[in-house]
């Protein structure tokens, strides 16, 4: 297997998009985003793409902002900048493979950042993977700073050290999400969606991924006695092989 390797790309706009590029000459390349507080180089971001490598496709994931190599820090983030670095990727994935397949695969905060992504901007990816979505996520990201309690009152601001990186979750960045509602914003169109999703996921829920699957059209795979990161025995090859053959199928 060629080496991944990592990348600092560039968007129209000026933002700088920390890349890892795996592809190869691959008829098809699956552009990988990970999850909140997570990295390009987290352990499932690289699980799936040493996976999806071995079954013959490239990939190719990237840093959101203040995550990773970003050169930006949390109280720079914003949604627009997480749908911006989305569309970097896609942009550099299709100068390495001009022919190739644009797949999508998304974790979490990924997949919900997948499916903004969908529903505001140019695209050429026809199929998309969303593992463990965080179709909440407005809300999840009030209960994180929920969690931090008087902090975030009286600063409006609080750092979170428990994540890859040091990440600042600010105010603002809060109030931002609450612009960004899957419901309202993604159309249920030419994008084929394949959701997995744990049943006792307590992060995000469960009875939400059910629901959007239902309103948007969505194929959902409920995993039996699994939690977010389906993580327990077999599962993390479950998940994979569920994305290598919706990838493969030939609809």
């Amino acid at each position: 297997m060629k080496e991944m390797k990592n990348e600092l790309i560039e968007g129209k706009s000026g933002l700088i998009v920390p890349g890892l590029n795996a592809v190869d000459g691959e008829s098809q390349v699956v552009i990988m985003a990970h999850g909140f507080g997570s990295q390009k180089r987290g352990h499932t971001p690289l699980f799936m793409t040493r996976g999806l490598k071995a079954a013959g496709f490239g990939v190719y994931g990237f840093d959101f902002p203040a995550h990773g190599d970003s050169p930006l820090e949390g109280g720079e983030m914003t949604m627009e900048h997480c749908v911006e670095s989305y569309a970097v990727a896609e942009v550099r994935a299709r100068e390495l493979a001009p022919e190739a397949e644009i797949l999508y695969f998304g974790s979490s905060f990924g997949a919900y950042t997948t499916l903004l992504y969908l529903a505001d901007r140019p695209h050429e990816g026809k199929k998309a993977f969303l593992r463990s979505a965080a179709i909440d996520m407005p809300k999840l990201i009030w209960q994180i700073a929920a969690e931090e309690g008087k902090t975030f009152e009286r600063d409006g601001c609080c750092d979170l050290t428990y994540y890859n990186r040091p990440f600042r979750l600010t105010r603002a960045f809060c109030e931002d999400m609450g612009w960004y509602n899957v419901f309202e914003r993604y159309q249920k169109g030419s994008t084929q969606l394949l959701m997995i999703h744990g049943e006792e996921d307590s992060t995000a829920s469960p009875e939400a991924a059910r629901r959007f699957a239902k309103e948007k059209g969505a194929e959902l795979i409920m995993v039996p006695r699994a939690e977010h990161r389906l993580m327990e025995p077999g599962n993390p090859e479950r998940a994979l092989q569920a994305a290598i053959d919706f990838f493969r199928r030939q609809d």
